[in-house]
């Protein structure tokens, strides 16, 4: 109770940031409801704090007096907008008494006023100002560009790097982060169709020798794969992979087997190696990470998301051979806060009398 009255009073003293103010409190009120209340009843030594809600006067005993509000809302970009099957306090499994509004935008201030509207929408969900949603959506590849420039590594594995059509707009992300940067990339599509490309990425100041693609998908699930090169790092070869695993636990276990498989049939000359990537394992250290772990040594797994307030170890970084990880930490800037939802991890690699980031 301590470290969640402590938490309390940080939250409220923390005014001109609110979404962290906003974010703590939906963690604590998910982990324990009555130790939230208590807790900030605790910390609001000052009685400014209330909790209020609306109520149905004459309404059935059996209700409390709730006022039950239902509704779905549809955003598609900023050409249309539907909030549907709307109603309150009236909500039964017969005839309801609803309100469905649509609205097509056949002009710019119609598109004007659905964007806003999805922004704060968008908004309300991160904890963020709409204004930040707004910058974000129009300007994500700048952002993530700016994150990268920010880390100044010598290798970067990004995950989710898309090059397909959309509303007739066109941007291939690969060859946008490699000018933005002056890095060499390298891409790994696990999605290619009449669309374009979407998958991994491998952006490295050093020259790249060779690539091959590893095919990781399972069944029905999303197509996954990773990139493997071999890079001239100041004239000595390393062997880098990147990748992003699966939503589902059988799913990872069955992936990363096949990577190490994968792996150790494939005769390489480098060095080192060093592996990268969303693998998706929420759970720690279960799943398929202890063969990751017996294969090629413990990884530190600090949290990294979400971006806003990061509770989940998704990514690893692992060092292999010749090298070993140093100063593994996690890029906690304010671009990278919105550029991503998750925050960059990043890592130092001693290499001898090298040290490669």
């Amino acid at each position: 109770m301590q470290g969640m009255i402590e938490a309390a009073e940080t939250a409220l003293r923390d005014g001109r940031t609110h979404w962290r103010r906003e974010a703590a409190e939906r963690v604590a009120f998910l982990v324990d409801g009555e130790a939230y209340f208590a807790a900030f009843r605790a910390a609001d030594r000052h009685g400014r704090r209330r909790i209020l809600c609306p109520v149905v006067l004459g309404a059935k005993e059996e209700d409390h007096g709730w006022a039950r509000v239902h509704g779905k809302a549809l955003v598609v970009d900023d050409r249309l907008v539907r909030v549907g099957s709307g109603n309150l306090s009236n909500r039964s499994m017969g005839v309801d008494t609803e309100c469905d509004l649509a609205i097509e935008a056949e002009n710019e201030a119609t598109r004007a006023g659905i964007a806003a509207f999805r922004d704060r929408l968008l908004a309300a969900h991160r904890f963020l100002d709409d204004f930040f949603v707004t910058v974000v959506l129009v300007l994500a590849p700048d952002r993530t560009a700016a994150v990268l420039l920010e880390l100044g590594a010598d290798i970067i594995g990004l995950q989710e790097v898309d090059a397909r059509h959309r509303l007739n707009r066109h941007l291939n992300q690969w060859d946008y982060f490699a000018q933005a940067t002056g890095l060499h990339a390298v891409a790994g599509a696990n999605v290619s169709d009449h669309r374009g490309r979407f998958g991994n990425a491998l952006l490295t100041r050093f020259p790249v020798r060779l690539v091959q693609h590893i095919d990781l998908s399972v069944g029905v699930y999303e197509p996954r794969g990773a990139i493997e090169a071999e890079v001239l790092a100041d004239g000595r070869k390393l062997r880098v992979v990147v990748t992003h695993l699966g939503l589902h636990a059988g799913e990872r276990r069955l992936q990363i087997g096949r990577l190490l498989d994968a792996l150790a049939q494939s005769p390489s000359e480098a060095e080192a190696m060093v592996i990268m990537g969303d693998l998706n394992e929420w759970r720690g250290r279960r799943g398929g990470i202890p063969a990751l772990d017996r294969c090629l040594g413990r990884a530190p797994a600090p949290r990294t998301f979400p971006s806003w307030l990061p509770v989940l170890p998704l990514d690893r970084i692992y060092a292999s051979g010749a090298a070993s990880l140093r100063a593994v930490a996690v890029h906690r800037s304010p671009l990278a806060r919105l550029a991503s939802d998750h925050l960059p991890l990043c890592a130092a690699v001693d290499w001898s009398a090298a040290t490669l980031r």
